[in-house]
């Protein structure tokens, strides 16, 4: 990577935030949540830029766009435009999704797979971090938001549950083509454990618990179990991140 890997863990997170509100309609849900989950983004955002490259380098001028991007989301959402905040989240996620990339290291000859498989594991951080920390303070919301329909939980719940895919699908692509990084995980057996367990199974298992309590109208029940996945999603991602620091 061309960037320390907690400046990018910060802005996968910044840009997870801000791309899962988009799933639960900003007229359904009202301004609040929108307001707390794109200030965290704009936090993240703040702090990728902080810890990240000086100068004018790509990832530098990227990292800035998206932070200014998610500075004009949330003027546009304490201004009560909330249908512009909406659209503008779009080009602002794709922002950062561009500075992801640009923090990778590609080759001056060719694309060999290894640079996509350590891009999609930046994907894969910003699908799992945005979708669960998103769908856990969601499940708060139905305390605030009387009478909201349960297929917003349980739809953000399947984003989250496609997210954990999503990791599996990367972590077997690392194993065949980042050898670097699997001989590593499989030398280190607490790294390995990390990344399979606690960075898979576990968010998986609790993901399938969550669509159970949501089954049952629970939100409570579901927001506790999200409280505990958020824990494991933070610390499997970031051993997914660090992994990728040689690259």
């Amino acid at each position: 990577m061309t960037v320390p890997w907690y400046s990018a863990f910060f802005l996968a997170f910044g840009v997870g935030l801000l791309a899962f509100c988009l799933p639960v309609p900003i007229r359904e849900i009202g301004r609040g949540f929108y307001k707390m989950m794109a200030g965290w983004a704009l936090a993240f955002a703040a702090f990728a830029v902080l810890t990240g490259p000086r100068g004018a380098t790509a990832p530098g001028i990227t990292g800035f766009v998206f932070l200014g991007a998610a500075a004009f989301v949330n003027g546009l959402l304490w201004a009560g435009a909330e249908r512009a905040a909406t659209w503008l989240a779009i080009p602002a996620t794709l922002a950062g999704l561009a500075g992801l990339a640009a923090s990778v290291r590609y080759p001056s000859h060719g694309l060999p797979a290894e640079p996509w498989v350590a891009g999609a594991s930046l994907v894969a951080s910003v699908a799992m971090l945005g979708s669960v920390l998103d769908t856990m303070v969601l499940g708060h919301w139905y305390l605030v938001k009387k009478g909201m329909s349960f297929d917003y939980l349980n739809r953000m719940n399947l984003l989250f549950a496609g997210a954990v895919v999503l990791r599996a699908a990367v972590l077997l692509a690392e194993a065949v083509f980042l050898t670097q990084v699997f001989r590593a995980a499989t030398q280190d057996q607490m790294l390995f454990f990390l990344r399979l367990a606690v960075g898979v199974v576990a968010p998986g298992a609790l993901a399938w618990m969550t669509w159970r309590c949501i089954r049952l109208k629970s939100n409570q029940s579901a927001t506790g179990i999200l409280y505990v996945a958020c824990v494991f999603v933070l610390i499997g991602e970031m051993v997914a991140t660090w992994s990728l620091h040689s690259l």
